[in-house]
């Protein structure tokens, strides 16, 4: 990565602080690529798995109970084996490939990344500014709540 010209701002952030807001206001002045989902979207289609399958399991690693349940999950013990659905992911194959994008992007394009590890990622890069978004916890508990009204079920009337 010595000869690489591009600038990258990786945004870390807590829960609710705002940082993918923030991010994108960075982007948009300084005229870079915006990165945040993208990032997903595209692992999702290379690994031609969907997105919605991929998005829980993202920047976390699965524990041991998520993965031995993970496995009955295609039959019992009694039944024997039972072939495993075709598009199965493991996690480490997911960071591989959200890695690999980051570091091509990095390389070819100026660009604010949020999350996905691309502080560490791309830690020797030369361009490199990192960024972490904090907020005091009852603003990002109040912005949380907002942003997520629309996931809630309508209130019944008194």
């Amino acid at each position: 990565m010595e000869n690489v010209k591009t600038t990258v701002v990786a945004i870390s952030r807590q829960l609710g602080s705002g940082g993918s807001h923030i991010g994108r206001q960075v982007a948009g002045r300084l005229g870079f690529k915006y990165l945040d989902r993208e990032i997903l979207q595209q692992a999702a289609k290379y690994l031609g798995e969907e997105e919605d399958r991929l998005s829980p399991r993202e920047e976390r690693v699965s524990g041991f109970w998520e993965n031995f349940l993970r496995t009955f999950s295609f039959s019992n013990p009694e039944s024997g084996y039972v072939n495993p659905c075709p598009t199965l992911v493991y996690d480490k194959d997911l960071i591989e490939v959200e890695t690999n994008i980051i570091r091509e992007v990095a390389g070819l394009h100026d660009a604010v990344i949020i999350g996905r590890g691309a502080s560490l990622i791309l830690s020797g890069h030369p361009g490199l500014v990192k960024v972490f978004v904090h907020a005091p916890r009852e603003f990002r508990l109040k912005r949380v709540m907002t942003s997520m009204e629309y996931l809630m079920p309508p209130r019944p009337f008194p």
